[in-house]
């Protein structure tokens, strides 16, 4: 029986680590560890972790790294040939990583090979189940960045705890980006997934994936921004340089949008270096829905110009609105 490890980076989870840890700990796959790297937690998290330290369940601690060199450290004091990652909030289900090892036995999958399972989106009770978009769900690919572009057409992710993979492949891909402090997984997945050889969707498998107040993804600060432009820049430079087709430009088009939308005014002095990245790469910006005029000054202006102009012109009308 092949063995499985858990790794769980912790940082500052108090209220939830326990539930995290006995979803890892009891686990119905038999040859298993659990491996817990406490990031300087200064909360009760790493007292807590102490409590179901065993043969099975190590626990070691670093300094504030960040949660990538918390990955990275685990999977360095890993045993097992396949890797598991867990957020310290999250949960999966008992039998999650059973059914996905059987799958991977049964259909003869390589060392190279990937397996996923869907996730629900919770808050603070699992019973408390959060809308969300499944649409690339239920698809095995051949060609493991198809993957991709279906989940940034889908605005959508997968979670890491929903990935089961051969360390073999993580060590190929390079382990995760230390220096990305958050929006770390989709890089990070986007190189795994150059070194795989398929990625197959096992069903009737659930992560939990909580949604917590207060949580990194959720500030938008200075440095939330500028590594999401790090980030998703390289994900759109992984993805055209391996798997370059139409739809691959669309998929990247997708997720340079949101960026470009999603985060206005605070994204202001990264608007000319991504209007330089598209143009570089060919990649448009997505003018669906919009009207003639809008297209046509895109066409003529530019995106970030025509976006400029039409924040002035809004705010003008804002202060004009305003005297009368």
């Amino acid at each position: 029986m092949k063995k499985v490890s858990i790794l769980i980076p912790l940082y500052n989870s108090e209220k939830y680590i326990a539930q995290t840890i006995e979803s890892a700990l009891n686990q119905t796959w038999e040859n298993k560890e659990v491996i817990v790297v406490d990031d300087g937690s200064t909360d009760n998290s790493l007292k807590i972790a102490k409590t179901y330290e065993s043969d099975i369940l190590k626990i070691y601690r670093q300094t504030n790294k960040g949660v990538c060199a918390a990955r990275n450290y685990a999977l360095k004091k890993a045993t097992g040939e396949y890797i598991q990652y867990i957020d310290h909030d999250d949960i999966i289900d008992l039998d999650k990583i059973e059914k996905q090892m059987n799958y991977i036995i049964s259909h003869n999958l390589s060392d190279a090979d990937v397996v996923y399972s869907s996730y629900v989106n919770f808050y603070d009770d699992v019973n408390n189940i959060l809308p969300y978009n499944s649409s690339h769900k239920d698809k095995s690919y051949d060609k493991p960045l198809e993957l991709f572009n279906d989940m940034l057409i889908a605005r959508s992710i997968i979670l890491p705890a929903s990935y089961l993979m051969h360390r073999n492949i993580i060590e190929q891909a390079g382990g995760w980006n230390e220096f990305l402090l958050n929006n770390e997984d989709g890089e990070f997945y986007a190189r795994v997934m150059t070194k795989a050889a398929s990625v197959h969707y096992v069903p009737k498998v659930k992560v939990y994936w909580r949604t917590t107040p207060g949580s990194l993804s959720k500030q938008v600060t200075a440095d939330y921004l500028n590594f999401k432009y790090i980030a998703w820049t390289a994900i759109a430079s992984i993805l055209l340089k391996n798997n370059y087709s139409e739809k691959t430009k669309y998929a990247c088009s997708q997720l340079l949008y949101d960026y470009i939308t999603e985060f206005r005014p605070n994204n202001e002095k990264y608007l000319k270096p991504l209007e330089k990245f598209m143009r570089q790469n060919n990649i448009e910006f997505d003018t669906t829905g919009k009207s003639s005029m809008h297209k046509f000054l895109i066409n003529t202006l530019g995106w970030r110009r025509t976006l400029l102009l039409k924040e002035k012109i809004k705010q003008h009308n804002h202060r004009k609105k305003n005297i009368l």
